[in-house]
């Protein structure tokens, strides 16, 4: 037979059982049964079906759909449907599409981990509760669309990781059910659109993960989330200017990184609040004005004693973060147990170098490169002994460069007579190095350069001076 819609919606008077002819329906695709209030014949009903089509969308109580596995698409939102999801799903081992989404329905069966060839599940506003566990995911290999949303989901989960992944389209703003989480990574992936602001009023969270992604707008309010100390939302497309939140209420930052966005403005002087702050990368931005007077507020960089701050949990110390050090990028493992750099390079800065960033003896890179700061180079470099990485190029910094640069480079100086020198580009890799191998001293003549690159190099450590006149 050739019938291909069928409508019963609303015959309440249904009660005589479904014809042997059903079966030979082979070209039906729409089946409406809302409203029969005659369930009773349902089973024998999909009996008949069963095989009829690959894509078959119904309407009405929902059933056991274990007699089509061969069904390759299933529609079925925008009902009435109620209670469980049927464990017969999971026997659907052909399906592609499932559309649950706008019913009430309550409960998703660990057999659809099972569904191997499921590429969309749309599970989307029904009241569905409980915990997803591992088995609800566990063979969901082809997935590419899983839409959750607008559910009551309640669990303890305190760390989700789905970073690494391929996952893409705009992240649901459902976040307000999970009040335990703690760690939230989902690095690397190709989520687009705006970060939920659901994600703000999760008090708990310590950790945001959210680089390499495609993520635009303007940064939500995480003002509410007091215990905030990583915030990781480098190589996205967020815009407008860092907001004053992140100054005026977040006092625990361990780490903040907005590396390669489109933020622009000045530096709020307010983020020199974080006494705690360790690692800043405001690299690859918009970024203009001059640099706040006030990075000596950053206790943790300039004491010399021992990590101040709140203690740090376990999920903490499993992250990684994407940082230029020494003149390549690379990624760390576990950053909070060694690292303190400030990145501010690839900007629009303006003005000196601030002398109180000098303050920072526990700072180990430094990067301001790539932008249009003036001025001389900042005295005290040699108090900074903890400093293993240094640039300063592509700027127009200009003057003496400091005699005391030796001490931070643990050598003598290499410059005779600096004087009068434009200082166009300076990248500094060192590290201290007892038995370092010198060379002699280079007299530096104003009107006959001699070179343009001067390098003293020993095993790995390279030392390059490059100057013009």
């Amino acid at each position: 037979m050739y019938l291909e819609h069928l409508n019963l919606a609303g015959n309440f008077k249904i009660k005589d059982g479904v014809p042997s002819s059903f079966g030979n329906l082979t070209r039906l695709c729409y089946l409406d049964i809302s409203d029969t209030k005659t369930y009773q014949w349902l089973p024998e009903l999909f009996h008949r079906l069963s095989g009829s089509r690959k894509s078959l969308e119904m309407r009405g109580p929902l059933p056991d759909l274990s007699l089509f596995p061969s069904l390759r698409e299933l529609h079925l939102g925008s009902n009435q449907f109620q209670g469980k999801i049927p464990q017969g799903f999971g026997k659907l081992s052909q399906i592609r599409i499932l559309d649950v989404s706008s019913n009430k329905l309550d409960e998703l069966p660990e057999s659809m981990g099972k569904l191997s060839n499921l590429e969309s599940f749309d599970g989307s506003y029904n009241v569905l509760k409980g915990t997803i566990t591992e088995s609800h995911l566990s063979s969901l290999s082809s997935l590419v669309y899983l839409d959750l949303s607008f559910n009551s989901f309640h669990t303890a989960t305190t760390s989700l990781d789905l970073s690494r992944n391929r996952f893409s389209g705009e992240l649901p703003d459902c976040w307000m059910n999970m009040s335990n989480l703690a760690v939230l990574n989902l690095a690397y992936n190709n989520f687009s659109g705006k970060v939920p602001p659901s994600l703000g009023p999760l008090t708990s969270l310590e950790a945001v993960y959210i680089r390499q992604n495609s993520f635009s707008g303007m940064l939500p309010s995480f003002s509410q989330c007091q215990r905030l100390q990583i915030l990781d939302f480098g190589g996205n497309k967020l815009t407008g200017r860092i907001p004053a939140w992140i100054g005026t209420d977040l006092l625990n930052f361990r780490i903040l990184s907005l590396r390669f966005n489109r933020f622009y403005g000045s530096i709020p002087s307010i983020i020199c609040q974080h006494q705690s702050l360790q690692i800043l990368d405001l690299s690859a931005n918009g970024l203009s004005g001059e640099i706040a007077h006030c990075f000596n507020n950053f206790t943790l960089l300039y004491q010399d004693d021992s990590l101040h701050g709140n203690p740090l949990t376990y999920y903490l110390y499993i992250g990684d973060l994407f940082i230029q050090w020494k003149n390549q990028e690379s990624e760390y493992k576990n950053p909070l147990l060694y690292l303190m750099t400030i990145d501010l390079s690839s900007n629009e800065l303006v003005g000196g170098i601030p002398k109180e960033i000098a303050e920072m003896r526990r700072l180990q890179s430094l990067n301001l490169s790539r932008n249009d700061l003036n001025g001389s180079v900042i005295e005290g470099i040699g108090q900074m002994k903890m400093l293993e990485s240094l640039d300063l190029s592509r700027n127009k910094l200009s003057g003496v460069i400091p005699q005391e640069f030796h001490q931070a480079l643990n050598c003598k100086v290499l410059i005779d007579h600096p004087t009068m020198i434009m200082l166009n580009s300076v990248v500094l890799l060192f590290k201290s190095v007892p038995d370092m191998l010198l060379l002699d001293p280079i007299s530096i003549m104003a009107a006959t350069p001699i070179h343009k690159n001067m390098m003293m190099m020993r095993s790995s450590h390279i030392w390059s001076f490059i100057y013009q006149w």
